[in-house]
């Protein structure tokens, strides 16, 4: 994060693949944070989903992350009915799959991801959560201490 971006392009080429390929995927999710910031704010989900899907994409090809079961959950979970974008999240290395979907279509969509994924790992058990936006942080204090 401390090298200029404009450094980078200039010297990119002396850099060894494996070290070139990470820095293209910090630039490329520096401006892909950036657009989903005003996306999310435009309420632009489509377009949202399409930058998680991106993003989860450079994750696998620069960064190499993401185990093959990752890759497909991933794979399932942007392909279901309903489904946005869904990108790596836990680091990638074995977490969890993360999906924005249409409300009204989210828990058709987990049957659906959750029937896809069994297919293909009947060995593995899985576990699909709803969750809601909310308005963001909130502190609720009870109890008898100031």
């Amino acid at each position: 994060c401390d090298v200029p971006r404009e450094l980078f392009e200039e010297k990119k080429n002396a850099l060894t693949e494996n070290l070139r390929k990470r820095a293209t995927h910090f630039f490329a999710e520096t401006d892909r944070v950036r657009q989903g910031a005003e996306l999310w704010k435009d309420a632009k989900l489509e377009q949202f989903g399409w930058l998680m899907n991106q993003s989860c994409e450079s994750s696998i090809k620069n960064y190499e992350s993401g185990s093959e079961i990752l890759i497909q959950l991933h794979e399932i979970t942007s392909s279901a009915s309903g489904v946005y974008g869904s990108r790596f999240s836990g680091g990638g290395y074995g977490g969890c799959v993360v999906a924005l979907a249409k409300r009204d279509r989210a828990q058709s969509a987990c049957e659906e991801i959750a029937g896809r994924f069994s297919a293909i790992h009947p060995e593995l058990r899985s576990r699909i959560f709803v969750a809601e936006m909310g308005d963001g942080l909130s502190l609720l204090i009870t109890g008898g201490r100031s």
